[in-house]
C-alpha cells in the first residue's frame, strides 16, 4: 500500500524494510554464524514488526477521520517554494563548522596528550566506545555547545538541500555546509550520526518529491529510488574504510565487516533471548531503552554512579559479531516482552504522528520544522534493525536542543525566492525573511 501511494518514507514500510534487510544479510551468514532461529525470537522480530505496522496504520486511519489537515486532498495544494540562504550567511555557517572541526582536533589531542592526531583519535574512539572511562576536555561546555550548534544546523540545512534541488538547482553551500557537519560526527567518531544526516537528506528530498507530484499528478520515478539504493550501496561498501580512516583495526573482508554491522544483530538477539536476563531492572533510572536520557538526568536529581550501556560484545567460533542486538533488546532487558508491546506501540504511533504532520505542512515560506523533525526521526527508523536508535535519539536533551536551533535558524538565515511568470516570461524577487 504505502508503496502503491509512492510512501517510500513512511514509517510503517521503512521500518519493515530495515528489518528484511537485515534478515536478509542474517540468512546469508546463518551457516557462518551457527544462526538457529529459535521461537521465541522469530516471533519478536515478526511480531515486533507487525505490530508497529498496525498501529502505524490505525494512527493513520484515526488522524484522517478526525483532522481534515491530514486528507489528500488538503496537503497536495501547498506547493513547495524554493528557499535560499543568503551567501554570507552560508560562509559564516562553513566558518564555524570548520572551526568546530579543528577545536574537536584540538581538544582530543590535549585531552589524550597523544600529540600524532590519527593515534589521539584512535584512543578516544576506543576509550569512549569500548571501556567504562571517559576523555575530560579542557573546553567541554563550550566544545559541546559547538557540536549541538553544527549538529543541528547539518539536520536542519538538508531540508534547504532538498528543496533547492525539487527546483531542479543544486545548491553548493548548503552541500558544502552538510558535508562539513558530518565531517564534524566522523572526526569525533560518530560515524552513525553522519550517516543519520545522509538518510535526513533523502528522507526529506522523498517527501518534498512526493509532494510535487502529487500536484502534478505524477508518479516518483524509479529510477530516483535506484539512485538512493545506489548510493546506500556505495556508502555500505566504503563503511570499511570510514573505520579504518578512524583508527579501527579492522582485519574481516569487506563484505564480512558489512554484514557484522548489518545482520549479526539478529543472531544477537537469538542469543540474548535464551538468556535468563528479561525484564531485570529494578527501577526506571536503571533502563537502557531510555539510558540516554537518563544519563543527564540522574546527575540533576541526585542519583550517584555511572549511567552504563548494557552491550556485552558477542563472539561466534572466533568472529566477533558486535554489540548490538536491534531495537527490540533493550525494550525486552527493561521490561520483558509486556515492554516490548508497549515500547513499539509508542514508537509507531510517534512515528506516523509525526509523519503526517511532516508530509502535510503549510509552510510556505520558511523551513518546516514538522518535516525536520520527521527527517530527524526517520534514520531511527531505517537503523532499527541495528539498535535503539529511536528513544536514544528522541528521548534526549539534543533533540530538545536541536529543535530551538532549528527555529532560530528560521528566524535568522531564511530568504525566499518568489517567482511570477507572464506567459512563458519569468522575473525574480528576492525577500530577506525579517
Amino acid at each position: 500500500m504505502n508503496i502503491e501511494k509512492n510512501e517510500y518514507v513512511a514509517p510503517a514500510f521503512i521500518f519493515c524494510a530495515s528489518f528484511v534487510f537485515s534478515c536478509a544479510w542474517a540468512t546469508v551468514y546463518a551457516r557462518e554464524w551457527s544462526l538457529n532461529l529459535h521461537f521465541n525470537t522469530y516471533w519478536v522480530v515478526f511480531g515486533g514488526v507487525l505490530e508497529f505496522t498496525l498501529v502505524a496504520y490505525l494512527t493513520k486511519l484515526f488522524l484522517r477521520k478526525t483532522n481534515t489537515r491530514f486528507r489528500l486532498s488538503d496537503y497536495t495544494v501547498y506547493k513547495t517554494v524554493p528557499i535560499e540562504i543568503n551567501n554570507f550567511y552560508s560562509l559564516m555557517i562553513i566558518a564555524i563548522e570548520v572551526f568546530t572541526i579543528l577545536f574537536t582536533l584540538y581538544e582530543i589531542r590535549v585531552a589524550t596528550g597523544i600529540s600524532n592526531i590519527a593515534s589521539a583519535l584512535v584512543y578516544y574512539n576506543d576509550i569512549t566506545k569500548f571501556t567504562e572511562d571517559s576523555i575530560v576536555f579542557h573546553h567541554a561546555g563550550l566544545l559541546y555547545l559547538f557540536w549541538d550548534i553544527v549538529d543541528a544546523i547539518g539536520f536542519w540545512i538538508t531540508y534547504v538541500l532538498a528543496n533547492t534541488l525539487i527546483d531542479k538547482k543544486f545548491a553548493k553551500l548548503p552541500a558544502a555546509i552538510l558535508v562539513l557537519s558530518m565531517l564534524s560526527s566522523v572526526f569525533r567518531g560518530a560515524r552513525t550520526n553522519a550517516l543519520c544526516k545522509l538518510i535526513c537528506f533523502f528522507c526529506a528530498y522523498i517527501i518534498l518529491l512526493r509532494r510535487n507530484a502529487e500536484i502534478k499528478r505524477k508518479a516518483i520515478k524509479t529510477r530516483f529510488i535506484v539512485m538512493i539504493v545506489v548510493a546506500a550501496v556505495i556508502f555500505i561498501i566504503g563503511f570499511k574504510q570510514f573505520g579504518v580512516l578512524m583508527g579501527r583495526t579492522i582485519n574481516q573482508t569487506g563484505t564480512d565487516y558489512v554484514a557484522m554491522y548489518c545482520g549479526s544483530e539478529i543472531k544477537n538477539l537469538d542469543t540474548f533471548l535464551q538468556e535468563d536476563k528479561k525484564g531485570i531492572i529494578d527501577s526506571f533510572v536503571d533502563s537502557q531503552t531510555f539510558y540516554v536520557f537518563l544519563k543527564w538526568l540522574k546527575p540533576k536529581i541526585g542519583i550517584s554512579g555511572k549511567t552504563l550501556a548494557v552491550l556485552p560484545q558477542r563472539y561466534i567460533k572466533g568472529i566477533t559479531l558486535g554489540n548490538v542486538y536491534t531495537t527490540f533488546y533493550q525494550y525486552i532487558y527493561d521490561f520483558g516482552y509486556a515492554g516490548l508491546i508497549l515500547l513499539v506501540a509508542l514508537m509507531a504511533f510517534l512515528s506516523q504522528l509525526s509523519y503526517e504532520y511532516a508530509k502535510s505542512f503549510r509552510e510556505q515560506w520558511t523551513v518546516p520544522i514538522s518535516l525536520v523533525v520527521y527527517s530527524y526521526i526517520f534514520p531511527s527508523l531505517v537503523l532499527s534493525f541495528f539498535s535503539n536508535k529511536f528513544y536514544e535519539r528522541q528521548f534526549s536533551t539534543s533533540f530538545i536542543k536541536y529543535c530551538m536551533i532549528w527555529y532560530i535558524l528560521n528566524l535568522l538565515l531564511v530568504k525566499i525566492k518568489i517567482k511570477f511568470g507572464f506567459r512563458g516570461s519569468a522575473g525574480g524577487l528576492n525577500v530577506k525573511r525579517l
